[in-house]
């Protein structure tokens, strides 16, 4: 049960963790049996399994009550970070989703911390799409009343999203969070697009000093 939640892929030490109950051999005779039901297969990397198709993982995962799957999602979650807290960095796309599926005030937060960290070192790979799927992640998962962190998010996923010439995108972007932050938000959407037609009040001298820079050039 525990193994389909962790996802399609999954180790030998974290479902030895997480099944306390449970001796290596006992566990070893279960992937065993998985295996030889064509359910799942080893992978390259030592004591490391994946389901034959996401399928599988699906049907078995969507046969769990949702209770009992938030419970276990918190679970996964709180032994990522115990095994894996000295070194993080491969694991945070996994502690967000963990995290955002718990579903708990205080794993919300976490999931936001650990999606917008992961987006950043997807950034810093190159990695603009998968970057700003993760801020998207962080965002579909922050409260809407934290609004100048809600901003912060969006400002960076425009940034993304222009890195990855998704340039349409990235304005809608910015004009969100000009919405919560006028400045910042304007000031982002003219970088992105220094053609901008600003309609209403400017509400600063550095906004309004860059407007008008932005329509002499």
């Amino acid at each position: 049960a525990v193994k389909r939640l962790i996802g399609r892929r999954f180790d030998f030490e974290l479902l030895m963790s997480l099944l306390d109950e449970s001796s290596e051999d006992e566990l070893l005779a279960v992937l065993d049996e998985a295996r030889s039901a064509s359910l799942t297969e080893a992978l390259p990397e030592p004591a490391t399994y994946q389901f034959t198709h996401a399928l599988i993982r699906d049907a078995l995962y969507d046969e769990m009550p949702a209770p009992r799957r938030m419970r276990v999602h918190q679970r996964i979650a709180t032994t990522l970070e115990r095994l894996h807290g000295s070194d993080p960095a491969p694991w945070l796309s996994a502690l967000a989703h963990h995290y955002g599926a718990a579903g708990t005030a205080g794993s919300t937060a976490k999931a936001v911390e650990y999606a917008r960290r992961a987006a950043a070192h997807a950034e810093a790979t190159l990695a603009y799409e998968e970057a700003g799927r993760l801020y998207s992640e962080a965002l579909r998962a922050i409260e809407p009343a934290r609004e100048a962190e809600r901003c912060s998010l969006l400002l960076a996923l425009g940034d993304v999203q222009t890195k990855a010439a998704a340039h349409e995108a990235a304005i809608e972007t910015f004009n969100e969070a000009a919405k919560l932050d006028f400045a910042n938000g304007i000031r982002s959407l003219m970088r992105q697009d220094p053609d901008v037609i600003l309609v209403g009040e400017v509400r600063d001298e550095d906004t309004a000093s860059m407007a008008f820079r932005a329509a002499m050039t």
